[in-house]
């Protein structure tokens, strides 16, 4: 079944009104591209996409009749932009970077409102429970860990998408001391504020908020070489990329919870690089401004 006839069926379902709008925005591209095209009146309509297109070309076919409809196309990072722009050239001028927007004032503000203490050597995955979000191999190198008697409890803090029987792997795997699934935080700065280390498996980014915010906090960071990684993090500056190899995210995982020098380095130097970058919504008031 084609995914983007799929996602057309799905627009054509929306609840839709009549209003005329200045701006209408669509925040992930497919079906709701389709819906802002086909069903809303708008001087202005921007389209939102927040991977590499390379991952999702599935919707090559319905995206290349709907983009040339569209005033504005953002993506998240540089290899975001120009994997849009390799698909789609002749709409290479209207696709620019509109990074994830994120306030260390107000993530600093919500980590003091609810705090929490965790145990020892704490590690912290925020995303959804799924293989993609490279849960069950984040189960593999906790076992690892866990086999090879390192102290530490890994803290997952997001919605289970049921890929998988995650506790079931929990159970056999004698982790339910070492593992913590905390479920679906509105809040989760708690937990990465006190974490001693982030770690994130995902198999595909765009350009992973849960990753910037860590950045912001300044956490040493475990993460996978997912295609968009290098916008993000430079290996051995201020984070360790890992392969998708257990054994060896499980070498590096106690490396640098062990590693008081290679952690300081980390974040001295995240903190050299931190920013807030709330200025990014003027990109959107400048549309409506035009």
């Amino acid at each position: 079944f084609n995914k983007g006839v799929g996602g057309r069926l799905l627009a054509k379902g929306i609840f839709y009104t009549t209003k005329k709008y200045d701006l209408a925005v669509d925040y992930n591209g497919q079906q709701q591209l389709y819906y802002l095209v086909d069903r809303i009146d708008a001087t202005v309509k921007v389209s939102f996409f927040h991977s590499d297109y390379a991952k999702w070309d599935y919707y090559y076919a319905a995206d290349k009749k709907y983009f040339p409809k569209v005033d504005h196309i953002f993506t998240i990072s540089p290899l975001c932009v120009a994997s849009l722009q390799s698909y789609f050239p002749a709409e290479a001028s209207k696709i620019k970077l509109f990074e994830n927007i994120s306030s260390l004032s107000v993530l600093e503000k919500l980590a003091a409102k609810e705090p929490v203490t965790l145990q020892q050597n704490a590690i912290v995955t925020i995303g959804h429970l799924s293989e993609g979000k490279g849960t069950l191999l984040a189960l593999e190198t906790a076992a690892m860990l866990h086999q090879k008697g390192i102290d530490f409890t890994w803290y997952f803090i997001g919605e289970n998408s049921r890929d998988r029987d995650y506790e079931a792997l929990v159970k056999k795997w004698e982790l339910h001391h070492r593992v913590v699934f905390v479920g679906v935080l509105s809040n989760p700065y708690p937990y990465l504020k006190q974490a001693q280390l982030v770690v994130h498996l995902s198999k595909f980014e765009g350009k992973s908020i849960a990753l910037d915010e860590a950045k912001l906090f300044c956490k040493p960071i475990v993460v996978t070489r997912f295609s968009t990684v290098n916008d993000q993090f430079q290996n051995d500056y201020n984070a360790t990329i890992t392969n998708y190899v257990p054994d060896e995210i499980a070498e590096n995982v106690v490396n640098l919870l062990f590693n008081a020098a290679l952690r300081n380095k980390y974040t001295a130097n995240l903190e050299k690089d931190r920013r807030s970058n709330e200025h990014e919504i003027e990109k959107l008031y400048q549309l409506i401004n035009a």
